[in-house]
């Protein structure tokens, strides 16, 4: 019994000095303290979690976390809806300790977990006493914890946030372009990263300010001075422009201006962790520029230049093209998408070519 303890507590502590040194992700705390028996110390721990002083509650642990990791072992992401029910030591060989305690909440179902600590000087310290959450699928760009709310510095499958036991709920503040639903959870320290879903439906108002978003957007791609136009829901491809155009050859593409004739009329839908933009209507771009006809010659079998040829074309916006975030305020950030399956997946400098019959990339 006494083995699994004093096993879990020393690669606990090489783990967190891989982090200080890595990362410089927290701090180690002095020792100090009293004799406390372990109970004591977790009820204490929990007793201080409960009504918001962390820095007591910090004062029992070995190891501070800090950075990203740590945003939310804060006051203000705690929540005093939850009881403690019993705590029980239940292994103990003097230089490790396992102690059970059991947390409930009238939103959440009952949860039991387990703290382990470790005795240093003339005091037992709490060894990570926190649970870790983790992402599902998530559009957004940010995390809502008992409403407040953290950026993500990282893609949401990658984020991973400490937070102090306790009820916790998830995504509950009003966004005005966003439904947000997820399940309040009782959280105690385990082995295992708790996921956080959330069902999310965009809201007509966030359908209206999608839109105005991405006219933004494609206003923005208008201003290019290219016919080839990255990153962008529309383009054309200069080496298709001549057939467009009705020569059989031309180069020299200059005096470029794209001119928005209609928007895309958008739907937003979420699904598979993204924002998926369809276009119930494809909106319209017209390109205006100047080029050179080229003109072979079938005796000296070289080109030369021919007139100087200005045209028009229309050409489509496929705001499919693009995708979604969304902050907690409720605005939109667009950009390239770069989810396709294929070979060759859209990134920044490929382009999307909607001037011929048919689109390609």
């Amino acid at each position: 019994m006494s083995e699994g303890p004093v096993n879990r507590r020393l690669l606990w502590s090489v783990g967190a000095v891989v982090v200080v040194v890595a990362a410089g992700a927290g701090v180690w705390l002095s020792t100090g303290g009293d004799d406390a028996a372990p109970e004591d110390v977790v009820e204490r721990y929990l007793s201080s979690v409960r009504s918001g002083d962390t820095e007591d509650a910090l004062s029992l642990t070995g190891w501070r976390p800090e950075g990203d990791v740590a945003a939310f072992l804060t006051p203000e992401s705690l929540s005093a809806e939850w009881t403690v029910g019993g705590v029980v030591e239940v292994d103990n060989d003097g230089t490790a300790a396992r102690v059970e305690a059991t947390l409930s909440s009238l939103e959440a179902a009952e949860v039991t977990g387990v703290f382990d600590l470790f005795h240093t000087g003339d005091s037992w310290r709490l060894d990570m006493p926190y649970a870790e959450v983790g992402l599902g699928d998530v559009g957004v760009d940010y995390f809502e914890v008992n409403g407040r709310d953290q950026a993500l510095t990282t893609h949401p499958a990658y984020q991973r946030y400490l937070l102090f036991p306790g009820l916790y709920r998830f995504y509950a503040d009003d966004n005005s372009s966003l439904d947000i639903s997820a399940e309040p959870r009782l959280l105690l320290p385990g082995d295992d990263v708790t996921r956080v879903e959330a069902q999310i439906t965009v809201t007509d108002t966030g359908v209206e300010s999608a839109q105005l978003a991405v006219d933004a957007y494609i206003d923005e791609c208008a201003r290019a001075t290219s016919a080839y136009v990255e990153s962008c829901p529309f383009s054309a491809d200069p080496h298709s422009l001549d057939t467009l155009v009705g020569v059989d050859y031309m180069n020299a593409i200059r005096d470029v201006e794209w001119e928005v004739r209609t928007y895309p009329v958008i739907d937003v839908e979420y699904s598979g962790g993204r924002f998926k933009v369809t276009d119930a209507e494809v909106g319209e771009v017209e390109l205006s520029a100047t080029g050179t006809e080229r003109i072979w010659d079938s005796g000296t079998r070289e080109f030369y230049d021919g007139d100087d040829i200005d045209f028009t074309i229309d050409c489509r916006i496929e705001a499919t093209w693009l995708d979604l975030t969304v902050g907690p305020d409720g605005v939109w950030t667009v950009s390239h998408r770069t989810d396709f399956e294929t070979e060759r997946d859209w990134r920044p400098g490929l382009v999307v070519e909607t001037c011929g019959a048919a689109t390609t990339y």
